[in-house]
């Protein structure tokens, strides 16, 4: 079973909390930062919930594919995954890239949380240290920067798009999200 304390962290502290969109939510020491115009929609934190916790047993189990499949209902027709490599490609081809490469996430950490809330458009900012393997190399501590893109298509919150971007600087102890 994968630990993930990724962004579903982000969206257990959010669904609990009722504030403000300038506030900051506490849980254990771990500030999640609220910005943008509107106050954290419902919708935008069940989908980073139910995305961000979709497949995660299965592909511990059996690989990037069930892990994509449980998440392909949330994603937006036009999604897009940005990688640090520079080239966006779609979900097909980023679940096709990543059962190639062997990825394999045994836990995540998230911290630095943002969550961006605007009328029909919601982005949630964060950085992860995360443990698994890619091409065949076992990694113990990547860190990456992340963003989320979620809008509101026909009614519906769908994720727009993944882009990860620079690896950052180690945090400290005290700015991380624990189990």
């Amino acid at each position: 079973m994968i630990r993930s304390t990724s962004i579903a962290a982000l969206a257990g502290v959010l669904s609990l909390v009722v504030a403000p969109h300038a506030a900051t939510a506490q849980d254990g020491g771990a500030g999640i930062e609220f910005r943008g115009t509107h106050p954290p929609d419902p919708g935008v934190i069940q989908l980073i919930a139910e995305y961000s916790s979709a497949g995660l047993d299965e592909m511990s189990e059996k690989g990037v594919d069930a892990r994509d499949a449980a998440r392909k209902k949330f994603l937006s027709d036009g999604y897009f995954y940005h990688g640090l490599d520079g080239s966006p490609i779609g979900f097909d081809d980023l679940n096709a890239r990543q059962n190639n490469n062997g990825l394999r996430i045994d836990s995540t950490v998230t911290y630095d949380a943002v969550l961006y809330q605007y009328e029909n458009v919601a982005i949630g900012t964060y950085k992860t240290l995360q443990t698994g393997a890619d091409r065949g190399e076992e990694f113990e501590d990547l860190r990456n920067s992340a963003i989320l893109v979620m809008a509101k298509e026909d009614g519906k919150w769908v994720v727009t798009s993944d882009i990860i971007g620079a690896q950052p600087a180690p945090p400290a102890n005290d700015e991380m999200t624990a189990d």
